[in-house]
């Protein structure tokens, strides 16, 4: 037998190498799914209510190709304080306090698991316009030559505390004089009516300028040294030149700060306080 020969029938006995096999693909993760919702639009996705009101949103949602998704399930959902509204399973919101709320329609396809896509809304809660004007003090009487500075709190129709700018006027302005600020002034004797506005809510009534009488003032006491923490009650009278009460004066009243000639400085334990009054005048 030839050597060619032998080489031949010994590589024939040699076992056959199969080609390896190709390793499977990694798995791909959760993230890396395809996603059918691409982004979900909350229309409108900016709006102002007013305390009380309600709006419907609307949420739609789009695949990657800008085709809208009918078959997208919406969940609504609010996040901010607990008092400035909800909204409830079809998009409506109910506005319950002023401030902002931020509302989330979140869009899933029913019998898929994949990841979920949020649209939002800015929702703005105003408060309600003033509804009523609290006025005070409400003289009814002043001496002509006084003045009293007067205060009106705006209030919406929930009792909402409202602070609005409000404008003053007077009828006669030659007897009864208002400024800008709310302090009115008695010039001569007469009937005026003051009238206070803000938004829609006003507030009118009148007032009689009596002739100034008052001769005489006194506050009592007229001296007290008081300590940090001390309470002291003065009285006010107002007196004609026969030293009759004046009923229709009305202190306003002020305070100073005076130390005793002989302290090299105030402080709370040794100043004496001396209470004063800005008094009737002719």
């Amino acid at each position: 037998m030839s050597i060619a020969l032998l080489f031949i029938l010994v590589a024939s006995q040699q076992p056959t190498q199969q080609p390896a096999r190709p390793a499977p693909p990694p798995p791909t993760p959760p993230d890396a799914l395809a996603q059918p919702v691409a982004r979900v639009e909350v229309q409108p996705p900016e709006f102002a209510l007013q305390v009380g009101d309600t709006l419907r949103l609307r949420a739609t949602a789009y695949d990657s190709a800008g085709h809208q998704l009918t078959e997208a399930a919406i969940r609504w959902f609010t996040s901010g304080g607990r008092f400035e509204g909800d909204v409830d399973s079809t998009g409506l919101v109910r506005a319950g306090a002023t401030g902002t709320l931020n509302v989330a329609a979140v869009a899933t396809v029913p019998g898929r698991s994949v990841k979920s896509t949020v649209g939002f809304a800015r929702i703005t809660i105003l408060p309600l316009g003033p509804a009523k004007l609290v006025v005070h003090p409400r003289p009814e009487r002043m001496v002509a030559g006084t003045s009293l500075a007067l205060e009106a709190v705006p209030y919406a129709v929930n009792g909402d505390r409202r602070y609005d700018q409000v404008a003053w006027k007077s009828s006669r302005p030659s007897l009864l004089e208002v400024s800008a600020f709310g302090r009115v002034t008695a010039r001569a004797p007469g009937r005026a009516t003051i009238t206070a506005g803000a938004g829609s809510a006003s507030e009118s009534w009148s007032i009689t300028v009596v002739p100034n009488a008052v001769a005489h003032v006194a506050v009592a006491p007229a001296e007290a040294s008081v300590r940090t923490g001390d309470v002291v009650r003065f009285a006010f009278s107002a007196t004609d030149a026969g030293r009759k009460p004046v009923a229709d004066a009305r202190p306003e009243w002020a305070s100073t700060l005076t130390c005793p000639p002989s302290a090299t400085a105030c402080t709370p334990s040794t100043s004496p306080i001396r209470r004063s009054r800005r008094s009737p005048t002719r």
